[in-house]
């Protein structure tokens, strides 16, 4: 499992780890080119307000199933839904504006780790924790 401590990582509890996407103007590897799969919601948003980040289970999955392509069962719905209600609950508390949570579908999954994200509108209030050691 790849280790995201630093500048990057902003929660962690026993079930998940949040981080800064590459595409979150305080990513320091931010670069305002990048195309996201979020680009339409994210049009009327001004570029320094932008939030952008990835929620990841603590515990190794490929996607909503161990791997890509598995059978889905009951256990891999209910290890999706606590990782989607952790990102709900992160944007709350960081009151990101017009928050829109999700995961990307097979097809468009350019990272083999089940990860949800948070993209949204920076509000004054949005204050992202400090970076985790």
């Amino acid at each position: 499992q790849k280790n995201y401590q630093g500048e990057y990582v902003r929660m962690r509890n026993k079930n998940v780890t949040a981080f800064l996407d590459l595409a979150d103007p305080q990513h320091p590897g931010y670069d305002p080119k990048r195309k996201t799969q979020d680009d339409d919601h994210m049009a009327s948003v001004p570029p320094q307000k932008r939030v952008h980040v990835l929620v990841v289970p603590n515990a190794k999955r490929e996607h909503i199933g161990q791997r890509l392509g598995a059978r889905i069962g009951k256990g891999d719905l209910e290890a999706t839904l606590s990782v989607v209600k952790e990102a709900e609950k992160l944007a709350a508390k960081l009151k990101i504006k017009n928050p829109k949570i999700f995961l990307n579908s097979e097809a468009n999954i350019g990272v083999g780790y089940l990860h949800v994200h948070i993209t949204g509108e920076r509000t004054s209030q949005t204050k992202y924790p400090a970076a985790l050691q």
